[in-house]
C-alpha cells in the first residue's frame, strides 16, 4: 500500500512538473515571437508563436499575433485563419476585426455572399454577439442575481424590498432563460457550422471526391468556406455564393 502511494505521489509530481514545463516553454516561445516580430523577422516570429501554440498555449492574443506575423510574411491564408480563430474567442475585439478586414482585401477571389433573409441575419448576429465563454459568463452572472433577489425576498421584512426583489428576480429569471438558450444555440452553431480557410495559393474544387473527377471551380488562399462533409482525404465545401465542390483535406485549415 505504501509503495502504491509513493508511485502515485511520484506520478502526481511528474505531472505537475510536466505542466509547469509546458507553460514555461509556451511563455518562452511567445516572448521570442514578440522579439522576432519587433525585429521584423516575421517568419521566425510566426514559428515561435506556433511553438507556443504547440506547447498548449491558446488564446486570442496568441492567435492575433500569429495572424499578424503571417500577414507580414505574405501568407494571407494563414493570417486570415488565425485572425478568425482570434475573433472566435474574442468576437468584439476591434483590432482583430480591423486586421481581418485588411487581410480579406488581399485575397484574390471576391466571393459575393448570397443575401440572407433579414430575420436569419439578425438571428445569427444575436447568437454571435458573445462567444461560448461570454454567454456562459452572462448566464452565471444572471443566476447570481436570481439567488441574491431570492435571498432578499425571503429574509427581508420590508415590503418595498420584497416587491423590488420579487420583480428583479422575475425579470432576471426571464433573462437567464434567454441567456441559457442562446448559450445552447451558440454551442450548436459552433459545432454544426464548421468553417475553414483555404491555406494553399490555389485549390481546384472537384465535382466529386476523386482526383479524376471534373473540375468545379478554382479558389485561392484566404477564402472562408463551410465544411459540409468529409470522405477519406476529401472535404465537400460550400462557398458564400452557394457553389459546392470537393477539395483535398490539406488545402484547408479548420477555424
Amino acid at each position: 500500500m505504501n509503495v502504491m502511494k509513493k508511485i502515485l505521489l511520484i506520478l502526481f509530481v511528474c505531472s505537475l512538473y510536466s505542466v509547469k514545463l509546458s507553460a514555461f516553454n509556451a511563455d518562452s516561445s511567445f516572448a521570442k515571437g514578440n522579439e522576432f516580430y519587433q525585429k521584423k523577422d516575421y517568419a521566425k516570429a510566426a514559428a515561435s508563436y506556433k511553438s507556443a501554440l504547440d506547447a498548449g498555449y491558446a488564446g486570442a492574443s496568441l492567435y492575433y499575433n500569429l495572424g499578424n506575423a503571417y500577414f507580414r510574411d505574405g501568407k494571407i491564408g494563414y493570417a486570415i485563419l488565425f485572425y478568425e480563430k482570434a475573433a472566435k474567442l474574442s468576437p468584439n475585439d476591434k483590432d482583430i476585426e480591423h486586421n481581418l478586414k485588411i487581410a480579406n482585401l488581399r485575397t484574390i477571389d471576391k466571393v459575393a455572399p448570397m443575401p440572407p433573409f433579414i430575420l436569419f441575419r439578425l438571428w445569427d448576429k444575436t447568437i454571435l454577439l458573445f462567444s461560448v465563454a461570454g454567454w456562459t459568463t452572462l448566464s452565471f452572472a444572471l443566476y447570481l442575481i436570481i439567488l441574491i433577489s431570492a435571498g432578499v425576498y425571503f429574509t427581508s421584512h420590508v415590503s418595498s424590498y420584497q416587491r423590488v426583489s420579487f420583480l428583479t428576480g422575475i425579470i432576471t429569471l426571464l433573462l437567464f432563460a434567454g441567456s441559457v438558450f442562446f448559450l445552447w444555440q451558440r454551442v450548436e452553431y459552433q459545432q454544426n457550422r464548421s468553417k475553414g480557410i483555404i491555406v494553399v495559393q490555389t485549390s481546384v474544387a472537384k465535382l466529386a471526391p476523386d482526383v479524376q473527377s471534373k473540375d468545379s471551380f478554382v479558389i485561392h488562399e484566404g477564402i472562408k468556406v463551410v465544411i459540409e462533409d468529409k470522405v477519406n482525404d476529401w472535404l465537400r465545401i460550400r462557398l458564400q455564393d452557394g457553389k459546392i465542390g470537393w477539395i483535398a483535406v490539406n488545402n484547408l485549415a479548420v477555424i
